[in-house]
């Protein structure tokens, strides 16, 4: 009778899952942010002169790296 009810409560332990809430905040990207502040055109043009600046880093590149990358707001402003 006791391990019956030992494991009836193990039981209702398991079926009774804590449920977790998490607000998601909503953040925009970098890019909406920069276009918002009209300031994405300058970017792409500072982008092409850098990538235009020295075309030997690319060189041994296999694929296009171009449409990944880490954007960093302090060489914008």
């Amino acid at each position: 009778m006791r391990t019956t009810f030992v494991a009836l409560v193990a039981l209702l332990g398991l079926c009774s899952a804590a449920v977790l809430q998490h607000n998601i905040l909503y953040r925009e990207s970098e890019k909406i942010q920069m276009m918002r502040r009209g300031q994405w055109g300058a970017y792409v043009q500072h982008k092409a002169q850098v990538r235009d600046a020295n075309p030997a880093v690319y060189a041994n590149v296999p694929q296009n790296v171009n449409d990944s990358e880490t954007l960093n707001t302090s060489e914008t402003s």
